[in-house]
């Protein structure tokens, strides 16, 4: 979804993005896309530890997803949670977890919808640890446990 189309179909839109946060991930391999019939359907940034968001929470038991964009093309295939789910077993952690405005109940019962569940709701701060884009915002905190026994 662009910014623009987002921002016409009422959905919050990120005022700045980090690059350098973002260069950063692609160069540490941190930055997914996921490819359908040789067509880019979508990115999503991955860490491996989060604590300046999820603060205690944070055991490195999980995987947390940034920034998730998928193509208009490809939205309602459910494509980010095939991959979030194979993703995991291959990292062989207990959780997917992410945060989304808490003001977007929308996009939270959409994430719902695919199992993860609410754990909290916070405020971030304004550390330099943390990219531009994620400071100083009310979030949802949602977690997603993973069954790696299968």
């Amino acid at each position: 979804m662009t910014k623009t189309h987002q921002g016409k179909a009422g959905y919050r839109v990120w005022g700045g993005i980090d690059y350098s946060d973002v260069q950063k991930e692609i160069a540490d391999s941190n930055q997914y896309k996921m490819v359908v019939a040789d067509t880019m359907a979508g990115i999503v940034s991955v860490q491996y530890e989060d604590a300046f968001i999820w603060g205690v929470r944070d055991k490195q038991d999980a995987t947390y997803l940034h920034r998730i964009a998928v193509d208009k093309s490809h939205q309602r295939q459910r494509l980010f949670e095939a991959w979030a789910k194979g993703h995991e077993k291959w990292q062989a952690r207990r959780f997917v977890r992410m945060d989304t405005w808490a003001d977007n109940a929308r996009l939270i019962r959409y994430y719902q919808s695919f199992g993860f569940e609410t754990v909290d709701e916070v405020m971030t701060g304004n550390t330099s640890q943390l990219p531009i884009q994620n400071r100083y915002l009310r979030i949802v905190m949602l977690q997603l446990a993973i069954n790696n026994q299968e």
